[in-house]
């Protein structure tokens, strides 16, 4: 709803002192964009920090910090509208209330208000994202794993003699059977912890060695 003093102006009076601005709103996106999403990447990494290798751990296989970018894409691209906006303020000046208005009018409703509900929605959901990534890890000791899974808050740990079965699949993929009826696998969690096949001959060697050499 227009302001105060603005009721029933409509964006064709408006159009006239804002054209050719979508074209300039839109190169400026373009150009802000890739440094918004990098320092969100950095920012990330940063603090959710990946977790250190144990010096008596044998394998030690994070989340590929790369995932990083996802939540990163999504919050930089929100938050691009602050240096974008930023300039357009400083080049119209007194004017920049009516560009709002404008774009307002255009669309049918408060961008600012939308912008502001859904930076905090993306914000918060790339948070928990990069949250439950950060503290995933497998790790391979000489008597158990350790498996942090995505968003879990303590490492579950497994014995070898636990476990019932390693299936290796042709595309790469691995699964654990546990004895308690629970499983892992490489398909879990996102697929974001990808097990070498120096760390799968591992595990195949320090577990039972009645496992069937299962591969699909």
């Amino acid at each position: 709803m227009p302001p105060d003093g603005k009721k029933g102006v409509t964006a064709a009076q408006l159009r006239p002192q804002f054209k050719g601005w979508e074209a300039r709103v839109l190169v400026l996106f373009l150009v802000f964009s890739p440094v918004a999403i990098w320092i969100c990447n950095q920012g990330f990494r940063a603090v959710f920090r990946l977790p250190a290798r144990p010096g008596n751990a044998l394998f030690h296989v994070t989340a590929d910090p790369a995932f990083f970018l996802l939540p990163a894409l999504f919050v930089g691209l929100v938050l691009v509208a602050l240096p974008v906006m930023g300039v357009v303020r400083l080049a119209l000046g007194e004017r920049f209330a009516d560009y709002l208005l404008y774009g307002n009018l255009l669309v049918g409703f408060d961008t600012v208000k939308v912008w502001l509900w859904l930076s905090a929605l993306l914000t918060a959901a790339a948070l928990v994202a990069a949250g439950g990534a950060s503290a995933m890890h497998f790790t391979i000791y000489g008597d158990r794993i350790e498996i942090r899974h995505f968003g879990a808050l303590r490492d579950t740990i497994v014995p070898y003699s636990e476990v019932s079965a390693l299936e290796q699949h042709g595309s790469g993929n691995v699964t654990l059977k546990f004895s308690n009826g629970t499983s892992w696998s490489s398909d879990d969690d996102l697929s974001l912890i990808s097990l070498s096949d120096s760390a799968v001959s591992e595990l195949r060697r320090r577990t039972s060695p009645t496992l069937p050499p299962t591969v699909h």
